[in-house]
């Protein structure tokens, strides 16, 4: 996956500051979605997603 262009130095200032990090939604959510797959990730009234919905609906995102 392509990343978006951004001002390099913009870009360096943000990740100094750890603003931005290395790392991708997808990658952050993995580790959360296999150890609680079926466990609450969000909620609002009158719904939610587990961490597996939410791995599923961010990876069927990325891949358009």
């Amino acid at each position: 996956m392509l990343r978006p262009r951004f001002d390099p130095a913009r870009e360096r200032e943000f990740i100094a500051r750890g603003w931005w990090r290395e790392d991708t939604l997808p990658a952050w959510l993995a580790p959360h979605a296999q150890r609680r797959a079926r466990a609450p990730a969000l909620a609002w009234q009158g719904g939610g997603l587990t961490w597996g919905q939410l791995q599923e609906r961010v990876q069927s995102t990325a891949h358009g």
